[in-house]
């Protein structure tokens, strides 16, 4: 009897459109003989009768998360994105995502009164408001 030292699953991009061809994310349901980043999953197009690979940084998850948990138009809180993304990101890496995003014009950041009497932080995007 032999063992299964890997497996992956094929998914569909969340923002995957027809027109694109074969694109489609690689995740590792089981992997015993690596871990870490290596296991991280990753995407593969095929463009032009080859194939190209690419793995999103974890920053580039991060923001398609927080624009993701934006496109209500909610405004929400450090607080309530922090929870929205799953905790899977540190305090400090969203607080220089969501700085970058702000001085870039994609989110907005507005003072808004807390319920502890201190004025929390909100964002926004703009274009949805």
């Amino acid at each position: 009897m032999t063992n299964l030292d890997a497996a992956m699953s094929l998914k569909r991009p969340k923002d995957y459109k027809q027109m694109e061809g074969a694109r489609f994310e690689i995740h590792w349901d089981k992997a015993r003989s690596f871990f870490g980043t290596d296991a991280e999953a990753f995407e593969a197009r095929l463009v032009d009768g080859h194939w190209q690979m690419s793995k999103p940084s974890t920053a580039d998850r991060v923001v398609k998360k927080v624009l993701n948990a934006l496109n209500g138009g909610a405004a929400l809180t450090k607080k309530e994105l922090y929870g929205a993304l799953g905790n899977s990101v540190r305090a400090a890496e969203l607080n220089v995502i969501l700085a970058g995003l702000v001085s870039e014009g994609i989110i907005s950041e507005f003072d808004s009164p807390s319920m502890g009497g201190r004025p929390a932080k909100v964002y926004v995007r703009p274009d949805l408001c």
